[in-house]
């Protein structure tokens, strides 16, 4: 599942649940498909997860 951030393109409902825009909705890619095509949804870019360096005993 990806984080999508609603635009200001966006309806009323997205996946028959109400949104507003600038909301941040967990979507898989084909849920959002159809609507990032219309530029209703973007997807938000989340950094990478940080890698811990091991620990010295």
């Amino acid at each position: 599942m990806a984080h999508w951030k609603v635009t200001e393109k966006a309806g009323k409902r997205i996946c028959d649940k109400p949104v507003k825009p600038g909301e941040v909705l967990e979507l898989s890619e084909e849920e959002a498909s159809p609507w990032e095509a219309l530029g209703q949804l973007e997807r938000m870019k989340t950094p990478a997860p940080k890698k811990l360096a091991p620990k010295d005993e």
